[in-house]
């Protein structure tokens, strides 16, 4: 691209007919040289306007007058650098600066608000009613489970046995708004669902009974602290406000009880599984129960998860490292011994969910 400084080849309009004129130009400090026909004559520059039509070409305007020139190939930002009035794109150099910085910047916003959002939307969710949260959704929840659901006498009665003896001692309000299912699932693993349903997979309860029990106490831990509402809250209130910051202010803060699925799906941040093993070993503490079974149940999780590729990355993503889980309630019991031990009503030997004949 030519520099402003040297002469050069332009379409002068005098504003007066249609017809176009080839002239000679020359941007100086003091204005716009430019000869037609060999005669010169000078340009002020304060009287020019730029237009900065990008890829070198310009319109060189003359205020308070018509005529104007047209230039393509000119090295627009030596105008820019020698006063020329004007509008002046930005420079690729300068828009990647500029589309980079407000990357950054809303990356930035959008953490904060993360991380702001967390404490907020958990406060927002302790204060929900439970009748609300299940009413708002409990057809996403019989959805969700409706086809897996299989029914054993003996094992929920145990199960909520255990239930109403943690709870006597935990919150005695959320034995009736805690409920325990059983799902015909080949996967060892248990999770909250809105509204106070705890679930368990038939392959969970093939863990011994004293696990069952410490794990059990590990859900009712995100029941009690509202996790799963919580941690629907803040997804909802981050992805509209980040639909707002890019603009989209008509699909921005949508409230579909229907993407709870995906919340549970991701399942719970480290922190929230932290704070839920903490709780669920005090609990063990009040009822009397030890607090090692749920270590061994962690452990024998995470390598049934390892054996699943698909479901090791899932679990590792949001679960705290086994080893760190493990150690931790190791310190605990050292810290808090059980001085009393539970009762075992666990219908041992019977088959959960057995095969349809």
């Amino acid at each position: 691209m030519r520099s402003s400084f040297e002469t050069r080849e332009a379409v002068y309009f005098d504003g007066q007919s249609a017809t176009q004129h080839t002239v000679s130009i020359q941007a100086t400090p003091a204005g716009l040289r430019w000869s037609l026909n060999g005669q010169q004559q000078l340009i002020q520059k304060d009287e020019l306007y730029i237009e900065d039509l990008g890829d070198g070409h310009a319109v060189v305007q003359q205020r308070n007058s018509e005529a104007y020139f047209k230039i393509l190939d000119t090295d627009i930002r030596a105008w820019q650098d020698l006063g020329y009035p004007g509008s002046y794109k930005k420079s690729r150099r300068q828009a990647l600066s500029l589309g980079l910085c407000l990357a950054v910047a809303c990356g930035t916003i959008l953490g904060l608000l993360y991380m702001a959002l967390t404490p907020f939307s958990f406060w927002v969710a302790k204060k929900v009613p439970y009748s609300i949260e299940q009413n708002l959704f409990q057809s996403v929840v019989l959805h969700f489970l409706e086809d897996d659901i299989c029914r054993h006498e003996a094992a929920e009665a145990a199960l909520n046995g255990y239930k109403n003896q943690l709870l006597e001692q935990v919150d005695p309000e959320l034995k009736e708004i805690v409920q325990v299912t059983i799902v015909d699932w080949d996967m060892a693993n248990a999770f909250a669902l809105p509204g106070g349903k705890i679930v368990f997979t038939k392959a969970a309860l093939e863990a011994p009974e004293e696990q069952i029990r410490a794990v059990l106490a590990h859900e009712i831990a995100h029941v009690h602290e509202r996790h799963v509402l919580g941690g629907y809250i803040k997804a909802t209130l981050f992805s509209g406000l980040a639909a707002l910051l890019a603009g989209d202010y008509v699909n921005g803060i949508v409230i579909d009880p229907a993407s709870v699925a995906n919340i549970i799906e991701l399942g719970f941040s480290r922190d929230i599984e932290r704070e839920a093993d903490h709780i669920a070993l005090q609990y063990l503490d009040q009822v009397g129960w030890d607090h090692q079974p749920l270590a061994d149940f962690l452990a024998a999780l995470t390598e049934d998860t390892e054996e699943d590729a698909s479901s090791w990355l899932q679990f590792a993503s949001t679960h705290p490292a086994t080893s760190e889980r493990t150690e931790y309630i190791s310190s605990y019991k050292r810290q808090h011994p059980i001085v009393k031990v539970g009762e075992k009503p666990w219908p041992e030997g019977e088959l959960i969910c057995p095969p349809a004949d």
